[in-house]
């Protein structure tokens, strides 16, 4: 019973099971243990005298020490000779194997349950293939994937060129302009119709609806992109938007400005609530466009003129004049500059394919 007690007292000596369990390769060195544990009692059961159970009894201190998260690997495989933590021979290894069956299962049934939505497959195939064989020993590091910053979600409602149908539409594509995969979100139909859309501390937020899937018009809608769903918020805007507004993201918030009224004023949602600007621009820009500059919202045209105007904790300040007044263009911040692709010129009257 004596050799018994100090069996004991070594396991728990040895095995820190608080620690253990932040070991990266705890499952296979509990494995290692059990092996440990069956070699003991292998040998002390054929002992005949205290001399040979304390040979057992050392020899099972050396074995659990040298397993994968042990005293002598306390970082699991990671510079541990244990053979556990060998990759020859993977296709008899049980352990190995066994890893791999039980995340392929894990996505088989996550997988069922996403019927045809592909977004949600992926989200599935990522949680479940790749980071549960990232789990198994013996495989690398998760190969790294094109940069988001390459890829651009397209979501809409449409409508077709007799403008009597309407068409619900979303797919992923990219720069290189050969890449296009479709896109699958639960939401109520016409829900994206007339909306704008911006990200704030990477989540996707759209505002307004003119033909929302949720009821009456309301165009101080406020939905969200959450997994494989875009769902209205219970925040509203203060005031109405649609695909004419202006709008921007910056570090304080999404400003949606310039729609109705007088064209001058903006309002400003946190993530949370919204609050209307006290300052309102010179100049009307409606049908003009909006970026961010030094950290600053900053108005672009519209149907005041080509003036430029910027927010800054004073007020709208005019900062200078567009060559042309882009109506309808689209502008982006490139560096510590705007950039303005196409819109409608007012001193030609026609769509301009031009970048300024």
């Amino acid at each position: 019973m004596k050799i018994f007690s100090s069996f004991l007292f070594l396991i728990s000596s040895l095995f820190d099971e608080g620690g253990a369990q932040q070991c990266p390769d705890y499952q296979l060195g509990q494995q290692c243990d059990e092996q440990c544990s069956d070699r003991f009692f292998d040998c002390r059961n054929n002992c005949n005298d205290h001399l040979c159970e304390n040979k057992c009894l050392t020899d099972f201190g050396e074995c659990v020490s040298d397993c994968p998260c042990g005293q002598n690997c306390p970082n699991g495989c990671s510079g541990c000779p244990h053979p556990l933590c060998s990759c020859d021979n993977l296709e008899t290894d049980y352990e190995f194997q066994q890893c791999k069956v039980t995340a392929l299962q894990e996505f088989d049934s996550c997988a069922m349950n996403c019927l045809n939505n592909w977004y949600c497959i992926d989200a599935c195939y990522k949680k479940d293939i790749q980071d549960g064989f990232s789990k198994c020993k013996c495989f690398d590091d998760i190969p790294s994937v094109e940069d988001d910053k390459d890829h651009l979600t397209l979501l809409g409602t449409a409508l077709d060129n007799y403008y009597d149908n309407y068409f619900e539409m979303g797919y992923a594509t990219h720069t290189d302009g050969i890449f296009q995969e479709d896109r699958f979100y639960n939401r109520p139909n016409f829900s994206l119709y007339d909306t704008v859309s911006a990200i704030f501390k990477d989540s996707v937020y759209i505002f307004g609806a003119e033909l929302n899937g949720y009821g009456p018009y309301d165009a101080r809608a406020i939905q969200m992109v959450n997994g494989c769903e875009i769902t209205k918020l219970s925040s509203t805007l203060l005031r109405e938007v649609d695909n004419r507004a202006g709008i921007v993201s910056t570090s304080d918030g999404v400003y949606t400005c310039f729609r109705g009224y007088d064209y001058k004023w903006c309002q400003l949602f946190d993530g949370s609530s919204t609050q209307l600007i006290n300052h309102t621009t010179r100049h009307d820009h409606e049908f003009g466009c909006m970026a961010e500059l030094n950290g600053n919202p900053t108005a672009i045209g519209g149907d005041g003129g080509s003036y430029v105007e910027t927010l800054r904790s004073s007020g709208w300040t005019e900062i200078t004049r567009h060559i042309i007044n882009p109506e309808k263009s689209g502008c982006t911040t490139v560096g510590n500059n705007i950039v303005t692709i196409g819109g409608r010129s007012d001193e030609q009257g026609m769509s301009s394919k031009l970048s300024y």
